[in-house]
């Protein structure tokens, strides 16, 4: 999980509408600080980022077994929980095209997330080089 210290540093793309928005982009109030707490929750748990990018690099839909042989060392009782939290909080979408035919895709929100995601992976790689460089 990320610490809440860094919360209020991290830059966030503001609609013209919310009220808390200052004109710099940042994060100007305490309901932007919780709907960044909320985004956070979506993916924190120790699987989600993985969930996340098998699904969307499958190239669309993936199935459980698919999705699990794609991830590796997660066992079936995780990979089901974090699919559930993941459809949960509608950034993953389950589809049944029958009772034995389950298929998981990226909702719009998920697309838009990986997004987010690759400008926040380069963020991770350049913090990561300055933290432990070689």
């Amino acid at each position: 999980m990320i610490p809440i210290a860094i919360v209020p540093a991290m830059k966030v793309a503001m609609d013209s509408t919310n009220s808390n928005a200052s004109t710099d982009g940042y994060c100007g109030g305490v309901s932007c600080a919780v709907e960044i707490g909320d985004a956070i929750a979506a993916v924190s748990g120790r699987w989600a980022i993985q969930v996340l990018e098998g699904i969307h690099f499958s190239g669309g839909a993936s199935r459980f077994r698919a999705l699990q042989r794609r991830i590796g060392a997660i066992s079936s009782k995780e990979l089901s929980r974090q699919l559930g939290t993941l459809v949960a909080h509608g950034v993953v979408e389950r589809v049944a095209h029958s009772p034995a035919n389950i298929s998981y895709q990226l909702t719009d929100s998920g697309r838009g997330l990986m997004r987010h995601m690759q400008a926040l992976g380069e963020w991770a790689r350049s913090m990561h080089r300055l933290t432990f460089p070689r």
